[in-house]
């Protein structure tokens, strides 16, 4: 059985709770410390006891976000799911759900447990419930994991600390698709997994042979488009780089196979319709991967934070687009 996934997944759905102190009527209340969770922390799990043969004590950390406004809590794991919950920034008490292919099979981890919080420390311990290929509600588990957990507070320097999304009107940027069209947000920013992994883009389910537009005026600076729109072959996409005139660069990539009606030096405009979407390179669907980038050449890492003056659709704490929401391209 594989043992790699210790449990980082299970914590994400949370519920935070207020503590009740009880006080004689005659006395005050104590005042409550506030402390902002908001930022980057690491992850520590350890397996304390199972049912499944796992080591006890092997130990695995990721990173989670935590954003966090006057108790309002919002935490994203590795794999990008969100949980909201409320805090008094003393205690935490949680619920989760995730599923897994790492029991030999498809199965539902149902998770509960608690923790203390300090200003740069969160610990305590979960017990999961294993079901494995079968309905959770009235099922016995197949199995149980508990583990402890400590979070601690790690200097802001991952994609989180780079997602900085000014207000939209301010924006350069247009949606990269025609004024009228919509499409959702198939994978969202600073995504832990697969090709998004701590990346500021976006993938917008576009369906193949769609016009996509540029947004934002620049010269073409690189073109591929001989690659089929067959979902395969890693690093093989039809792509499109376009810099701006402040020196940063679009990345166009998925587009269909030998549909760039632009050349390199080619001046274009915001709006302006240079190519197709497609599923070429290594691409589960359709769709368009866009992502800007600090300069030409483009190096991972160095990305820009981008919204678009013209998205019709809802906005995440941060200002950026949302997984699986629909955003409808406004005039402009």
């Amino acid at each position: 059985m594989k043992t790699r996934l210790t449990l980082p997944l299970l914590i994400v759905p949370v519920l935070l709770v207020v503590l009740s102190v009880c006080q004689k009527s005659t006395e005050p209340e104590p005042e409550q410390l506030y402390i902002d969770l908001t930022g980057s922390w690491e992850l520590t799990t350890t397996i304390e006891a199972n049912t499944f043969g796992m080591p006890n004590g092997e130990t695995n950390t990721e990173m989670l976000y935590l954003r966090d406004s006057s108790g309002d809590l919002t935490i994203i794991n590795f794999g990008g799911d969100w949980g909201h919950g409320q805090s008094d920034s003393k205690s935490l008490q949680f619920t989760g759900m995730e599923t897994s292919d790492d029991f030999d099979g498809p199965a539902t981890l149902v998770t509960q447990g608690d923790g203390a919080v300090s200003e740069n420390n969160i610990s305590g311990t979960f017990v999961t419930s294993v079901y494995i290929s079968k309905a959770v509600e009235g099922n016995e588990p197949d199995g149980t994991i508990t583990s402890g957990f400590v979070m601690a507070r790690v200097e802001e320097t991952g994609c989180y600390g780079r997602a900085v999304f000014g207000d939209p009107k301010d924006s350069p940027y247009v949606l990269p698709y025609p004024v009228g069209k919509a499409y959702p947000v198939y994978q969202s920013y600073c995504w832990r997994t697969g090709g998004h992994r701590d990346q500021l883009a976006y993938d917008f389910t576009i369906p193949i042979g769609d016009t996509v537009v540029a947004a934002r005026a620049g010269v073409v600076r690189q073109i591929k488009q001989d690659s089929p729109d067959n979902g395969e072959g890693a690093g093989q996409h039809n792509c499109v780089f376009i810099e701006h005139d402040d020196g940063t660069t679009a990345f166009y990539a998925h587009l269909k196979q030998n549909s760039v009606v632009v050349r390199v030096n080619d001046r274009v405009e915001a709006g302006e319709y240079f190519a197709l979407s497609g599923n070429s390179g290594y691409s589960g669907e359709p769709h368009l991967h866009f992502g800007v980038y600090q300069a030409y050449p483009a190096t991972e890492g160095v990305d820009v934070p981008i919204n678009f003056k013209n998205a019709d659709g809802p906005l995440d704490s941060l200002g950026g687009l949302i997984r699986y929401e629909v955003y409808k391209a406004l005039p402009y």
